[in-house]
């Protein structure tokens, strides 16, 4: 195999997994921001059922 097609496939799989990586921490963050907004509503939900009950 010569070095260029070494080289291009070489360089096809960084592509790749650069690819690959930034599709986990997209996903990542997503489920960061999913948890996030979860737990403030589950405090605005504890916080109202509080006051009704004051």
């Amino acid at each position: 195999m010569s070095k260029k097609i070494k080289n291009s496939k070489l360089e096809q799989e960084i592509k790749d997994l650069e690819n690959k990586f930034k599709r986990a921490l997209a996903d990542y963050q997503n489920q960061t921001k999913r948890h996030q907004s979860r737990q403030t509503e589950i405090i605005k939900f504890a916080n109202a059922s509080l006051l009704d009950k004051l």
